[in-house]
Formats: C-alpha cells, structure tokens, sequence
C-alpha cells in the first residue's frame, strides 16, 4: 500500500505478521509525517510516522577564465570572464538552478586600474619591466581568485641634439637611435637668451631632422637645456642626450 511517502507492505494478512514500512527520499526542506491504521477483529491501532527535513547544503562556485594577463608597454583594457553562483542542495543532491553570487575586487601594483571584469594597465613609462594582480572575492563563500598581470619594459630611444652657428645660421638637429614612434618635439632652451628658444620636432617613423634659423650672436653652449615631449602611446621611453 502506498499512502503519502511511505510504502507499507504487506497490505493485509492474519495471525500475527511483521509489516514493513519504507519511507520514500525526503527532498523537501520541512518534515513530512503520515499515520498507519491496522484494523482487524474489531480492534484497530494507529502508528504515527514522521520524517526529518531533507539536509540543505550549499556549493559555491568561483572561478575566472583567465589566470594570466600580459599587457605590452602601451597598457591597455583586458577582460576577464567570472562565474560566481551558488547551488541548493538537498540531501546531496541539486534542487532548483543555480543562484548568482556578488563579488568584489581589489587592484594591486602600479598602473593597475577598472572596474568589474575589466582590467586595466596604463602605459609603462619605465625601461624596467613591472606586475600586479587583481584580487576577486566571492561574497557569501569567501572563495578568491586571483588575475596575475605583466607588462613589458619600455625602450630607451636617445635622441641625439646638436646645435650649431655658421654665419649667422643656426642649425638645430635631432639624430633618434631608433625611427621614432610618435611625433617628438625637443625644445632648446637657452637659458641666457630666450629668444633663441627653439622646438624642433622628428616626425613619426624618422631618425633624424634638422632645423635652420637664421638669428644672430654666439651660442653659451653649457647654458643650452633639452626637454622632450612625445605622445602617451608611444612604446619608447625618449632622452634628449646633448651631441656638442
């Protein structure tokens, strides 16, 4: 006989008899009762059965596609991919679908920025090579993972600066060590006569430029200083070195 959860066997008989009563798996989260009524000779007994709640158990899952990020000395934006769920289960087993889990993150290391699953490094201004990590905490379970990142050095590229005087024409002239990623300005700058100021700029992709002014005087060459600007996303790192 099946009545409820439970399965009573054998259903009928006489004399004296063992019954049998089997409880079918509890996969609920309350507990179940039922009564089993054994009737015969005008007497009848009542045995009440109870069950326990199914056991709740939770899984946590937490993982990142990507362990490893490697970024050039540009930087730039990578992303990664987290799953971050819980799953129900009862007695052991799954119940329902699984349930999205919050999580945060920390940056660590220089040049490491973003937000979610973006991981951001800027241009890496220093001919050393540099690392960092982004640290992503489950909330509830507390798992972690953790992106390691890399990135490669910047190049010096020395840029050779020359100025010169030949009847009353002054030659300003750049010499890069390598052709020049981004347009690069060199200013000279004359520090006991700023009207001889001049900036020179090595267009992308060359090694070398020269600048004619025609001005008059002398030149006080340890009074000449060199500054050097190029663009953010260029992969060298530029020193203006004096050539005279």
């Amino acid at each position: 006989m099946q009545k409820d959860f439970i399965a009573v066997t054998p259903d009928s008989g006489n004399g004296n008899a063992t019954i049998t009563v089997a409880a079918s798996e509890n996969q609920t989260e309350n507990s179940r009762t039922s009564k089993i009524t054994i009737a015969g000779g005008g007497i009848s007994r009542t045995v009440n059965v109870n069950q326990a709640k199914g056991v709740v158990t939770w899984e946590y899952t937490f993982t990142v596609s990507k362990s490893s990020l490697s970024y050039n000395v540009g930087g730039g934006t990578q992303s990664v991919t987290i799953t971050s769920t819980k799953q129900k289960k009862i007695n052991g087993k799954n119940s329902g679908s699984p349930i999205t889990v919050q999580y945060s993150r920390s940056n660590s290391g220089t040049g490491v920025s973003g937000s979610g699953t973006n991981i951001t490094m800027s241009r890496n201004s220093s001919t050393s090579s540099r690392s960092g990590s982004v640290k992503f905490t489950q909330n509830e379970s507390g798992k972690t993972v953790t992106v390691s990142l890399s990135q490669s050095a910047a190049t010096k590229n020395v840029i050779t600066c020359e100025v010169g005087m030949q009847q009353g024409v002054m030659f300003y002239t750049l010499t890069a060590q390598y052709a020049v990623k981004s347009k690069v300005s060199v200013t000279y700058v004359f520090n006991n006569d700023s009207s001889r100021n001049r900036t020179v700029v090595l267009e992308k992709g060359k090694t070398s430029v020269q600048d004619i002014w025609q001005v008059g005087g002398s030149i006080l060459y340890d009074n000449v200083q060199l500054s050097v600007n190029y663009e953010s996303n260029d992969n060298y790192v530029y020193e203006a070195k004096k050539g005279w």
